[in-house]
């Protein structure tokens, strides 16, 4: 099944980058890798689990889209790999077209599929595995990243349906979504780290390590190419020279040539100081 599948490889990518271990990320990586050929097809879309044998295909549902959208930004925080925020992109649009009905109201079952299915809003979409809550932080992330105001519009939606739905409840029940929790913090911090320079580089490489630290996981982080991927934007051009280079709320913060002075700017972005 693919959620399963993805959420263990984000695991596996959020260990890597805590313990830096090649190893995990490795495993990580084959996962998706695995997705894609078995999981996935241009005419057919994502699926959630594959024909064998006698055994028809089913498409993807939402909480497969939401899970592996989560694994891709888990992934290419670690590897820096272009190619998942291509696949990112493509997923999340595939989704919307194929699985949203309104701004916000993203269906399990592709339109196509739904039948009989009522509009139902309550405490289990954000209590335990939920796609709404899963989403919500790619959602953030991409509109970061590319500047959609339809991924802007979705997470918003979707963040005010959770909330409604939390309040709803009066308090009586505990909240354990930690996916939503999570990345409730993205939009809080508004903070986005523009590396430059090759990926092999020491001084690179030792910023980058700075960014995988857990108490930096709101922030976005993109590594500047030439060319981006498509539909990605950035208000600086790379350099030869590595760098890193912090936005907060859309405003430059200033610019690192060292972990020390990347640790420096991001606790200044993150405390307002």
């Amino acid at each position: 099944v693919t959620e399963t599948n993805a959420r263990f490889a984000t695991s596996l990518a959020a260990f890597s980058g805590f313990a830096n271990s090649s190893e995990h990320l490795v495993e990580a990586q084959e996962i998706l890798a695995f997705l894609k050929t078995r999981h996935y097809s241009k005419e057919g879309g994502l699926l959630r689990i594959a024909a064998t044998g006698d055994h028809r295909q089913v498409r993807a549902r939402g909480a497969d889209y939401a899970a592996l959208l989560n694994t891709l930004l888990a992934v290419y925080r670690v590897d820096l790999d272009p190619a998942h925020l291509i696949w990112a992109r493509a997923l999340v649009d595939e989704l919307l077209q194929a699985h949203q009905d309104a701004p916000g109201r993203i269906k399990e079952a592709p339109r196509s599929e739904q039948i009989g299915l009522l509009d139902i809003y309550s405490t289990s979409m954000i209590f335990g595995d939920s796609t709404w809550g899963t989403i919500y932080g790619p959602l953030v992330r991409l509109h970061q990243l590319t500047g959609s105001e339809t991924y802007r519009e979705t997470a918003e939606a979707l963040r005010d349906l959770q909330i409604l739905s939390l309040t709803a409840s009066g308090g009586s029940r505990e909240m354990v979504h930690t996916d939503f929790l999570g990345s409730a913090m993205i939009p809080l911090a508004d903070t986005i780290v523009y590396l430059s320079g090759a990926p092999e580089s020491p001084e690179l490489g030792a910023m980058h390590r700075i960014l995988l630290n857990p108490a930096y996981e709101a922030v976005t982080v993109l590594h500047l190419r030439n060319p981006l991927p498509p539909g990605i934007v950035a208000p600086v051009a790379s350099t030869p020279t590595p760098s890193a280079r912090v936005f907060s709320g859309g405003e430059r913060r200033g610019e690192a040539s060292s972990s020390a002075d990347l640790e420096k700017l991001l606790r200044e972005a993150l405390t307002g100081g």
